[in-house]
């Protein structure tokens, strides 16, 4: 039995790239962004694709999970997908207006015992996170108190 949920344009924008079933997305032979995790008794990889939305292409993150589960107090024999919990965070954010990347499209299925969990998330225009940490690391203090402050601010 296949779990899915769409953001608004997300089911039209997936049946358009070819992507409208859950074999067609989990199947699907891309690169990952970085090294696919080992653990868990699973693995869990990011890949980036565009799909075609109405207005144009959107650049968005590929998130699969195979067997890659967190055991929970509703769960804990079998556990959960480690991106439901995610999933579930990323809603959470958006109903609180926390920024943080938009949820588009989340699935998971159990077929032979095997749990396989995927996340769509589009993707945070703008630098890296990374260009941002080297910066904060050579900002004055000043500066480093203020991003502190509205980090602050925004818990």
């Amino acid at each position: 039995m296949i779990s899915r949920w769409h953001a608004e344009g997300a089911e039209a924008a997936l049946a358009r790239a070819g992507l409208g079933t859950f074999d067609a997305i989990w199947d699907l032979d891309v690169g990952h962004v970085e090294e696919p995790n080992v653990r868990r008794g699973g693995w869990s990889g990011v890949s980036r694709i565009a799909l075609p939305y109405a207005d144009g292409p959107c650049s968005v993150f590929l998130k699969r999970q195979a067997d890659h589960v967190t055991r929970t107090v509703r769960h804990p024999i079998s556990g959960e997908p480690t991106l439901h919990r995610e999933f579930t965070r990323l809603c959470q954010f958006a109903r609180l207006a926390i920024p943080a990347p938009t949820a588009l499209h989340y699935a998971h299925a159990k077929e032979a015992g095997e749990w396989r969990a995927m996340l769509l998330v589009g993707e945070v225009p703008g630098r890296p996170l990374t260009s941002w940490l080297d910066e904060y690391a050579t900002a004055s203090r000043a500066a480093r108190a203020a991003v502190m402050d509205a980090v602050a601010d925004l818990c």
